[in-house]
């Protein structure tokens, strides 16, 4: 793997009925009351925009050129850093690793005026689990921004079409005092729609997209009140980190099976960057000690002379190792068995609850990588491994949708995983507790 001049790290998401975790806590949390007028939803913190139909729509939508008092939100000059980054060596069905001497944003490089904001999160301390308030906490506005395939690419002539490849985030800090006054302004956002607190971001009668947002449009009052609240906080001045994935390899369609054997021939690519004093600077990935480069997950059609059929570099090091759910292992007669699996699912559910794992603390590929390993039926059942929240209903979508991603959307589907729900509970927990009382 070669080692980059920048160090990257780790911050890096309905069906129609979409299908998820639920438990009997959760469920009886629904009579948990709180006080409309003085505490957050779900969809308070955790925003997905609707798609627009008409390409008039596009610029509605928060780019990177938006601005207001902290500057553009992402300068051109450093995306310009990003797509130059070299692609790292691709590791072939034999094992055997080709340097492919390209840029890892090849494909999207000349895109950057088609990268438009699909979803806004509100974290009050990245990367933790408790103890939010403490001085050392990184408050933050995190926008999960796609890029919009170019019109001359588009199979239709009307709608635009996202591209499912490619996913950036973009991180701004706040001061926990400004953080404060952020949750009291979405807090009057909110009631001044008219909508009432929301208890999940999934549900028969909604698919993950913002309620307010879906039923007025992008210019819409809660739109137009919503990018304003975000520019007064976001911008090149308040920009701490830059995360991505990338699939840059993809032979074939289709998603993760529960049957290895049908995995599709594709590589995604993770990594971020530190923004500090105007730079990129370098950032270990969470679990991998001071290792600064990109980590890639190559998946195989057909099994390699290993036996691997996914393939990690670097390879995972936390012990809640997902693996064994794809990879069959030796038996002492030389043959291959997965052996493994339940172990790799029991695995996948301990790193999509963030009582045990973060964004700090586990490397890219386990933290995108656990849903996909639990996709057969029986793993919607509840489970005392999974994180349970009393107060907020935990459905998300089905892993099976969007591989790799956490927040946003894949072949026009709304895309948010287990792990954004919990984390979006364990947020609203604090800030209700915490900061609105």
């Amino acid at each position: 793997m070669k080692k980059l001049s920048l160090g990257l790290g780790l911050f890096l998401g309905a069906l129609v009925a979409a299908c998820s975790v639920s438990n009997d806590e959760a469920t009886a949390g629904e009579n948990d009351e709180l006080n409309e007028n003085k505490a957050l939803g779900m969809t308070d913190v955790t925003i997905l925009y609707p798609m627009p139909d008409k390409w008039e729509l596009v610029d509605d939508m928060l780019g990177p050129p938006a601005e207001d008092a902290k500057g553009e939100l992402l300068p051109a000059s450093i995306f310009a850093e990003i797509a130059n980054l070299e692609a790292p060596p691709m590791i072939q069905p034999d094992g055997s690793v080709l340097d492919q001497d390209k840029k890892l944003f090849e494909k999207w490089a000349d895109s950057f005026a088609y990268l438009r904001v699909v979803g806004i999160r509100l974290d009050p301390c990245f990367g933790e689990t408790t103890n939010l308030g403490a001085p050392q906490c990184l408050s933050t506005i995190r926008l999960t921004a796609q890029f919009f395939l170019p019109r001359h690419l588009q199979t239709s002539s009307t709608n635009p079409t996202l591209d499912p490849g490619a996913s950036i985030h973009l991180f701004y800090k706040l001061s926990q005092s400004d953080f404060a006054t952020l949750a009291k302004e979405m807090l009057e956002l909110r009631k001044s729609t008219g909508l009432p607190l929301q208890k999940a971001l999934i549900s028969p009668q909604q698919d993950g997209v913002h309620p307010t947002l879906k039923a007025e449009g992008l210019r819409g009052a809660y739109a137009n009140a919503l990018k304003a609240i975000i520019l007064k906080y976001a911008g090149e001045q308040t920009l701490s980190r830059i995360a991505f994935c990338v699939q840059d390899r993809v032979t074939n369609t289709g998603g993760y099976y529960q049957n290895p054997q049908q995995s599709p021939d594709t590589r995604w690519v993770f990594g971020g960057f530190d923004y500090r004093n105007s730079r990129l600077q370098p950032l270990p990935i969470g679990s991998l000690g001071n290792y600064t480069g990109l980590q890639s997950v190559d998946t195989f059609p057909r099994q390699r002379g290993d036996k691997n059929l996914v393939t990690v570099d670097p390879a995972i090091t936390v012990p809640d190792n997902i693996l064994g759910a794809f990879n069959p292992v030796k038996q002492p007669n030389g043959s291959f068995a997965f052996t493994d699996a339940e172990k790799g699912k029991t695995a996948a559910r301990r790193l999509q609850n963030p009582s045990n794992w973060t964004s700090a603390n586990s490397d890219c590929v386990s933290c995108h990588m656990a849903k996909i390993a639990l996709i057969d039926r029986n793993a919607f059942q509840p489970h005392e491994l999974d994180f349970k929240s009393y107060t907020f209903r935990l459905d998300n979508t089905q892993p099976v949708l969007g591989p790799f991603k956490h927040f946003g959307w894949d072949q026009g589907r709304p895309i948010i995983s287990a792990r954004t729900v919990n984390e979006t509970a364990v947020v609203l927990e604090y800030l209700n507790k915490n900061v609105l009382r």
